[in-house]
């Protein structure tokens, strides 16, 4: 025996009558139409929402490529400024190389007058002659450089142009030094 709820339950027959008033055919163009609106505004919605999140991804991918390009553009200024000084360094060996043995033997000439505490960071061309910059262990160390370069057989005339002080906890006493020297030959 079936049990009837007056409170809850539909009327009886209830769903076959909306059976019938749904598959009644002047509803079905009405219902098809709805069903139609329905499925075209659930698409333009998924489609801005696909057009959000893309240009959210596209200007998230921007600001990363922009970020990847700052740090490979200071990668290559890092990279240019090494291949700079490494031309420098070969244009430098190319005039050696190309004067001959004078420049070679100058070169040479300066090292072997250099006492055993002293060493040059670099030797560079100037209007005034050769610019020698290095270090010493102490004030002692360049005079004895400067004395020594006094007999000299390709340079003469050293000038101590600068001499500092260098705070360097392993090696106390470091200075660094600046001198000038005079070609022989002019």
């Amino acid at each position: 025996m079936m049990r009837f709820d007056y409170l809850h339950d539909p009327e009886i027959g209830a769903i076959a009558h909306v059976r019938q008033a749904a598959s009644a055919p002047a509803l079905r163009l009405p219902l098809l139409a709805l069903l139609m609106v329905a499925v075209v505004e659930l698409s333009i919605a998924g489609m801005l929402n696909y057009r959000c999140s893309l240009g959210h991804a596209q200007q998230l991918a921007a600001e990363r490529m922009e970020r990847v390009s700052a740090s490979r553009l200071q990668r290559l200024k890092i990279d240019t400024s090494r291949v700079e000084r490494l031309l420098a360094l070969d244009a430098r060996i190319h005039r050696i190389r190309g004067s001959g043995t004078l420049e070679a033997a100058r070169v040479l000439d300066v090292a072997n007058h250099l006492p055993p505490s002293v060493w040059l960071r670099s030797i560079a061309d100037s209007d005034r002659g050769e610019v020698l910059v290095g270090r010493a262990e102490g004030l002692a160390s360049i005079g004895d450089a400067v004395r020594d370069m006094m007999s000299a057989s390709t340079v003469t005339a050293p000038q101590l142009t600068e001499a500092r002080s260098l705070d360097v906890k392993a090696m106390p006493g470091l200075m660094s030094f600046q001198m000038t020297l005079a070609d022989r030959s002019k």
